[in-house]
C-alpha cells in the first residue's frame, strides 16, 4: 500500500520539510535536572531523526526559571544552555530532519518547589484543578503585573534567539494545553479586565506581542510555528469559533505554520486519550482552524496509525500530522511506512505507562513495547552475539516473543513453544474487548517479527524435561505467564464466580453483573459488559478503584464507567461469592448483593511451574515477564528484550 498524501514535501515557511510526519513535543526527562542537555536526549531525538520523521519538534523547553514545569524538563532560559542545544539540532539535522525547538512558559500549571519557591503566574489568580488534584492543593497562582508581563515577552524573544544561535531550523510556541500563552488566550483561566482580557483581541494580545517582540530579535525570515489548544473542551473555555479566527490572528502575524491541538490541563485524559477511547479525537479541530488559513495546519491527536494520518491530509483535515507515542514506539515508523513495511512498525498501544506516567511521577521516557525508547545510547543496535547459542523459550506471550526476537536478531538459534494453538498469550484474552483491539497489531507485529528472523515455532507442545534434554539448549528461558487469582488465593469463601478472562472470552446472557476487583481488568471488563447492555456493580476493596491505573487511564476509564451507569462500590471486601451473588462487608455491615453472574478479577500470580526441574537442564536459565512477577505489559516486554539482548 503506497501512501500518497503523508509523503509528500511541505513548505514551512522558506523551509521544505520532506514529508508530512511530525514528531510531537513530549517532555522526556532525559536532560538533566536543571535542563541541560544530555548524551542520552541526543540519541534519543538523533534515532528518530534517522527513522525518517520530517520535521522534529523537541518539547518543550522553558524560558525562564518561574516558567519551569518539572524538573529535568529542557532549558533554555540561559546562554550557557546554547552549547548542548547546538549538539542537539546538529543530531537532528544529521539524521534527515528539520529541527524545531519548542519553547514554552507553564504558567499556572507549576508548584513552587519546581520554581524555587515562588508562586506561579497565571493571567487571573484562578487555580488549575487537575494541579490541585495532583498536589493537594498548591497555593493559588498569582496574577500578573504589567511588568512581569513584559518580562515574559521578552524572554520569551530571548529564547528563539538562543535558539536560532543553536541552529534549530525554527521554534514553535507552545501556547497549548493551559500553559501561560493559552492561559492568557482562554476565558476558562483569563478573568482580567485590562487590555489582555475580555475580547478574544485582547486575550490574543500576548501571544502577539510575544511574535512581534521576536520577529524584532530574529528577522522575518526565521521560522515561527505555534501549537494552541483550539478547543479546550470544557464549560466556558477557549472553542472552535476563536480557534478559527485566532488561527487567522496567527497567520497575519507571520506565524507560518500552526499545530492545532485540544484540552486544557483539567482536560488532559482527553488529549492522550488511552486504548479503551477512540484515536483521532482532536483532527476535527484541526480541520476547522485549516478552513481558515491558508499556511500549513499540524494536526494532532492519539493518532498511531500511518495509513490514518495518510487519509486525513488526503481529506484535507490538516497538512501534517504530528504524532509521539507511536514513534516513541517505533522510532522508524516514517521509513517503514514510506517502505510499505507496515508489518515491521512496533505500534503504540496507548498504554501511557512509559511515557504519560512517567512525566508524572518523574522518571525518563520509556515505553511499554519498546525497550530502547530513553535508553538509545546503549542500546539502540542489536549487535550480533559472539558465541552463538541453542535457545529454548517457553511461553508464547509478548514477554517470550520478544525475547525470541531479540535473541534471533542476535544470531541465536531460537527455538519457541507454546503449549496454546497460537502465540500471544494473554494478550489474545485482552485484545477480545471491541475497544481493545489495538493489541492485536501488537499481537501481529510480534509474531510478525518471530517469523521474519527464522525462529522456529511450536505450537500446542507442552515442555517437559526429557524434550529439553534432547534439544540440549544452551539457554533455557521461562515465559510461562501468570494465572488469575482464584477465591481461595485471596480468602475468599465460596465455588462460584467467572474468571474475567472467560468472560471475555465467553459471550455471557446475562441482565446483571458483579465485577470483583477495580483493578484494570476489573474495571475494562465492567466498561465491556456495560456496553453490552448489562447493569454491572463494581465491587472494590480499597478506597478508589484503579490503583494500578495508570492516571490519564483511569479517569478515562471513570468518565465511561458513569456513562454507561456502572455502580462502583468501594471500601467493601467480599467475603462470600455464591451462585447467584456476593456477601460483602461495607461501612459494618454484612450487604448482599445478587447478579446472573459473578466476575472475578482478583489480580494474578505466576504460573504454577516447576522451574527447579528445568533449571539444571541448561548453563544459562532466566525467568522473564509474568512467570518471575505478574505485572504490566512493559515489564513482560523489557524483562524479554534485556533477558535475550544478556545471554552471554
Amino acid at each position: 500500500m503506497a501512501l500518497k498524501s503523508l509523503f509528500q514535501p511541505i513548505k514551512i515557511g522558506n523551509l521544505e520539510c520532506k514529508n508530512r510526519l511530525v514528531l510531537s513535543p513530549m517532555c522526556t526527562r532525559l536532560a538533566t535536572p536543571e535542563g541541560y542537555v544530555t548524551r542520552e536526549l541526543i540519541a534519543y531525538y538523533g534515532v528518530r531523526a534517522r527513522g525518517g520523521t520530517g520535521l522534529i519538534t523537541v518539547g518543550y523547553a522553558y524560558i525562564m526559571p518561574r516558567g519551569r514545569s518539572v524538573f529535568s524538563q529542557l532549558a533554555i532560559h540561559d546562554d550557557s544552555c546554547i552549547e548542548g542545544l547546538a549538539l542537539l539540532a546538529e543530531e537532528i539535522k544529521l539524521g534527515g530532519s528539520l529541527a524545531f525547538l519548542q519553547i514554552c512558559h507553564t504558567g499556572r500549571q507549576t508548584v513552587p518547589t519546581v520554581i524555587g519557591g515562588q508562586q506561579p503566574l497565571a493571567p487571573s489568580a484562578i487555580p488549575s484543578i487537575w494541579m490541585n488534584d495532583m498536589h493537594q492543593k498548591p497555593d493559588l497562582p498569582r496574577e500578573m503585573t504589567q511588568d512581569e508581563i513584559e518580562e515574559v515577552i521578552e524572554a520569551f524573544a530571548d529564547a528563539v534567539l538562543r535558539a536560532k544561535k543553536s541552529g534549530f531550523d525554527g521554534v514553535e510556541f507552545h501556547g497549548a494545553v493551559g500553559y501561560l500563552l493559552m492561559s492568557f488566550l482562554s476565558p476558562y483561566s483569563n478573568k482580567r479586565t485590562d487590555w489582555y482580557g475580555g475580547s478574544l483581541e485582547n486575550r490574543a494580545r500576548l501571544a502577539l506581542r510575544v511574535i512581534h517582540r521576536t520577529r524584532e530579535k530574529v528577522g522575518e525570515d526565521y521560522p515561527l510555528m505555534y501549537r494552541y489548544s483550539g478547543d479546550e473542551l470544557i464549560k466556558g473555555g477557549f472553542g472552535l469559533d476563536e480557534a478559527r479566527l485566532f488561527g487567522k490572528m496567527l497567520e497575519d502575524a507571520g506565524i507560518v505554520a500552526i499545530h492545532v491541538t485540544g484540552t486544557s490541563y483539567d482536560t488532559i485524559h482527553k488529549h492522550e486519550v488511552p486504548l479503551h477511547m477512540p484515536g483521532g479525537n482532536l483532527i476535527h479541530i484541526a480541520a476547522a482552524v485549516k478552513e481558515n488559513v491558508s499556511i500549513p495546519v499540524v494536526g494532532v491527536g492519539s493518532i498511531n496509525d500511518p495509513v490514518v494520518a495518510d487519509q486525513y491530509i488526503a481529506e484535507g483535515k490538516a497538512d501534517m500530522i504530528a504524532m509521539a507515542r507511536a514513534l516513541l514506539a517505533d522510532p522508524a515508523l516514517a521509513r517503514k511506512a514510506e517502505e510499505g513495511c507496515f508489518e515491521d512498525i512496533n505500534p503504540c498501544i496507548r498504554c501511557n505507562v512509559g511515557c504519560i506516567e512517567a512525566f508524572f511521577i518523574q522518571t525518563p521516557h520509556h515505553c511499554s513495547v519498546n525497550f530502547v525508547c530513553g535508553r538509545e545510547r546503549d542500546y539502540e543496535e542489536i549487535y550480533p552475539a559472539v558465541n552463538k547459542r541453542t535457545v529454548a523459550i517457553i511461553g508464547g506471550g509478548p514477554a517470550g516473543m520478544e525475547a525470541a526476537r531479540v535473541a534471533a536478531l542476535r544470531g541465536h538459534q531460537v527455538t519457541l513453544f507454546e503449549s496454546g494453538p497460537e502465540l500471544g498469550g494473554a494478550l489474545l484474552t485482552a485484545a477480545l474487548p471491541e475497544f481493545k483491539k489495538g493489541l492485536v497489531r501488537l499481537i501481529n507485529y510480534l509474531k510478525h517479527q518471530v517469523a521474519k528472523n527464522a525462529v522456529e515455532v511450536r505450537l500446542k507442545t507442552v515442555v517437559t524435561p526429557e524434550l529439553l534434554a534432547e534439544l540440549k539448549p544452551d539457554v533455557i528461558i521461562m515465559a510461562t505467564g501468570a494465572r488469575p487469582l482464584g477465591l481461595s488465593d485471596v480468602g475468599i469463601i465460596g465455588e462460584g464466580g467467572v474468571q474475567a478472562q472467560d468472560v471475555l472470552a465467553g459471550d455471557p446472557d446475562w441482565s446483571t453483573a458483579i465485577v470483583v476487583g477495580g483493578g484494570l481488568v476489573g474495571t475494562e471488563t465492567a466498561l465491556w459488559l456495560a456496553k453490552r447492555g448489562c447493569k454491572v456493580t463494581l465491587v472494590e476493596k480499597q478506597h478508589e478503584i484503579g490503583q494500578d491505573v495508570e492516571l490519564l487511564t483511569i479517569v478515562s476509564l471513570k468518565e465511561e464507567l458513569s456513562k454507561y451507569e456502572v455502580e462502583i462500590m468501594t471500601d467493601a471486601s467480599v467475603m462470600i461469592v455464591t451462585e447467584d451473588g456476593v456477601i460483602a462487608w461495607k461501612d459494618g455491615c454484612r450487604q448482599t448483593l445478587s447478579a446472573d453472574g459473578v466476575v472475578l478479577a482478583l489480580g494474578y500470580k505466576p504460573e504454577a511451574v516447576n522451574q527447579q526441574v528445568f533449571r539444571g537442564l541448561a548453563k544459562q536459565f532466566y525467568v522473564v515477564g509474568d512467570a518471575r512477577k505478574a505485572a504490566k505489559i512493559m515489564e513482560a516486554i523489557h524483562s524479554g528484550f534485556y533477558t535475550a539482548y544478556h545471554i552471554r
